[in-house]
C-alpha cells in the first residue's frame, strides 16, 4: 500500500511540475508614487532580470482606474510621460526590476484601444540603464525551485523502489492454517 501511495504522489508531482516553475510578472509604471498603467506577463521562472525586462515589449498595459493618465486628448495614440518615471516588475511582492528613469512614451494602435505598449526603442533604452546583475537573485532562486523539485522527485522514486524491493510476502490466513504445527 505505501508503494502505491508513493507512486501516486510521484505521478501527481511529475504531471504538475511545469506549472510549479511558471511565475506571473506584474509590470507597473508610476509617476509621483501613483500607478498609471499595469500589465501582466508570465515566464518559466528561470529568466534573469534583463530578460524579464525584455518581455515588456509584449506587455499590454492598461490604465489603472482613477489614475491621472496625462493624455492631451482622448484620441491621442501616444502618451509621453515627462519627468521621473518609476518602473517596477514584480513576482509576488519581490522586485525583479525597479528603476526610475527620465520620461517614457507609451503608444496604442488606435484611439478606441484601452491597451498601451511601450514605444519602439523604449525597452532597449531602459535595459541600458539597468544595473548589472551581481549573479545572485531571482534567476538562482527560480533555478533552485526547479532543481529542488527534481531532486525531491528522484528521492521519492528511489524510496519507492527500495520499499517495493524489501516487501515481505504476507501469508494469508488459509496458508497459515494449512501449515503443519511443530
Amino acid at each position: 500500500m505505501p508503494v502505491r501511495l508513493l507512486l501516486s504522489l510521484l505521478l501527481c508531482c511529475v504531471s504538475s511540475s511545469p506549472a510549479l516553475a511558471a511565475r506571473l510578472l506584474n509590470y507597473t509604471i508610476s509617476q509621483a508614487g501613483q500607478p498609471l498603467v499595469r500589465g501582466i506577463y508570465s515566464d518559466d521562472g528561470l529568466q534573469p532580470r534583463e530578460v524579464v525586462w525584455s518581455f515588456a515589449k509584449s506587455v499590454q498595459f492598461r490604465i489603472v482606474p482613477h489614475a491621472k493618465f496625462p493624455l492631451k486628448s482622448p484620441t491621442d495614440l501616444e502618451c509621453k510621460l515627462e519627468g521621473p518615471v518609476d518602473i517596477r516588475v514584480q513576482h509576488s511582492s519581490a522586485d525583479i526590476v525597479a528603476i526610475t528613469i527620465k520620461g517614457l512614451t507609451l503608444v496604442r494602435p488606435d484611439s478606441s484601444s484601452r491597451e498601451w505598449t511601450l514605444k519602439e526603442g523604449e525597452v532597449e533604452r531602459v535595459a541600458a540603464l539597468l544595473p548589472k546583475q551581481s549573479g545572485v537573485g531571482e534567476q538562482q532562486s527560480g533555478s533552485w525551485n526547479v532543481w529542488g523539485w527534481s531532486a525531491g522527485l528522484i528521492v521519492l522514486l528511489v524510496l519507492a523502489v527500495v520499499l517495493a524491493s524489501r516487501r515481505v510476502p504476507v501469508k494469508s490466513a488459509s496458508e497459515k492454517l494449512s501449515e503443519p504445527r511443530p
